[in-house]
């Protein structure tokens, strides 16, 4: 669901910016490059998850779903058979802490929810490589300004303490371009100031 409505989002932004000549057509090509893969990836983990909890099932009623329970007598022989000192219950055990393995990896997976990159002909990089993570880039959310990774959450301070704290995500986008500076930027922003004043804009 959540991956939908970021879809549906992305789509009615690009398709709006178009007609009034904030962006070019070409945009809207750019929906497959960079959502298709973040749909991959969704429709990959659930599959994953739906054999992960086949192991489960097997190892705790000896069948492979809850829609497909065997006989009672052999769903109850194969739950004794966990806690049993037998070939068949080390066997039994070690499938489930398989399983259970590899669900906390499912349910622990803040990295493969908030790590997407988006590539395409609208993002622009000079970076000299591509990103690097440096976390298990399922389980851990990397922070990252490199161009098409998400925008990283930062909370800002007003030059008057006492107004309320605003995100950095909160401060970009609107359809217009956002630079976030530090101490020591205001040629930063001079720099960017003389180019969209002298550029042509059928070029963004």
């Amino acid at each position: 669901m959540e991956n939908g409505i970021c879809a549906e989002r992305y789509v009615v932004i690009s398709a709006s910016l178009t007609p009034q000549g904030l962006a070019r057509p070409q945009l809207l090509n750019t929906y497959t490059q960079e959502r298709q893969p973040v749909g991959e990836d969704v429709v990959t983990t659930a599959n994953t998850a739906l054999r992960n909890y086949a192991i489960i099932w097997e190892a705790l009623a000896g069948n492979t779903s809850a829609a497909s329970l065997p006989d009672p007598k052999a769903r109850l022989m194969a739950y004794h058979q966990l806690s049993q000192a037998t070939p068949e219950g080390a066997s039994r055990r070690k499938l489930l802490r398989r399983g259970l393995g590899q669900a906390s990896t499912i349910y622990h997976s803040l990295g493969r929810e908030m790590n997407q990159l988006y590539s395409s002909t609208a993002i622009v990089s000079e970076e000299p490589g591509p990103f690097v993570p440096i976390q298990d880039p399922v389980k851990h959310y990397q922070k990252s300004t490199y161009p098409g990774r998400r925008l990283p959450h930062v909370w800002l301070r007003h030059r008057i303490p006492d107004k309320a704290l605003i995100s950095t995500i909160d401060l970009a986008g609107k359809r217009v371009f956002t630079v976030f500076t530090g101490i020591g930027g205001d040629a930063c922003l001079a720099n960017c100031k003389e180019y969209f004043d002298n550029c042509d804009p059928s070029n963004y």
